[in-house]
């Protein structure tokens, strides 16, 4: 783990007092973290923070979660992203510099090295996998109040069986573009034969729930295998469309 740029603050902010963030780093029941860096909403790591796991045939994600420490009051977290080993280039260093989700703005920059037995690069090569990368909405619904510009505030849940992945929010806009925190990489299994898609519109948390701004499928079998498929997809149940690839 590297770096992470532009965090939350979840602190008071007064006389420097930002947010003490560190990383944890999740693979199957393993996990280790990263020392705290106190005050600081771009750390830095250059100790305690090379981490090395044995991954298991189920292994396939791996979670990074940043959260701010706290000394009595539960840990608050700063944001999250996770990659799908089977998406990895093997055997050389890969660098990553990925936008947190619920984080805002903020990005987190790490390396890894993945180095499967010849086993696990069977099962991997074995594996089906579907990309799908959510490029834009267009000319969608407006469930806010319309006033001073304060329109809806989409993002987009992207789900395949039980894995469901979801971008992050743009706020106050009815033609959202997404340039990162938008590629999805699924393991499909026999029984999966459609990707679910739903743009929803981000409300404040505890206050009222997230309204769906309309749906769209993806029939499996109608997507040609090995190449990328650039789709318009009109919502279902609300207004405009959603282009994936």
């Amino acid at each position: 783990v590297n770096g992470a740029h532009n965090l939350k603050n979840k602190d008071t902010g007064l006389f420097g007092d930002l947010s003490d963030p560190f990383v944890t780093v999740k693979l199957g029941g393993t996990q280790h973290r990263t020392p705290t860096i106190n005050n600081n909403l771009s750390p830095e790591w250059t100790d305690g923070n090379y981490f090395h796991f044995l991954v298991g045939e189920q292994d396939v994600l791996l979670e990074l979660t940043v959260l701010n420490e706290n000394t009595i009051a539960k840990h608050d977290l700063l944001g999250s992203t996770a990659i799908d080993l089977r998406s990895m280039t093997t055997d050389a260093w890969c660098r990553y510099r990925e936008r947190l989700r619920e984080g805002g703005n903020a990005e987190l920059e790490f390396d890894t090295f993945f180095k499967p037995t010849p086993y696990h690069s069977a099962l991997l090569q074995c594996s089906t996998m579907l990309y799908v990368q959510v490029v834009e909405a267009r000319n969608l619904k407006n469930l806010d109040s319309g006033v001073f510009g304060d329109v809806s505030d989409p993002y987009v849940n992207v789900k395949l069986g039980a894995t469901q992945f979801r971008t992050p929010t743009v706020d106050d806009d009815l033609n959202p573009q997404w340039q990162d925190g938008n590629l999805f990489t699924f393991a499909a299994n026999d029984e999966d034969t459609k990707l679910e898609v739903e743009v929803m519109n981000e409300n404040m948390k505890g206050v009222r729930s997230d309204n769906s701004l309309g749906t769209a499928t993806i029939d499996l079998h109608s997507v040609d295998p090995e190449q990328w498929r650039r789709l318009e997809l009109p919502l279902v149940d609300g207004a405009g469309a959603v282009v994936v690839i």
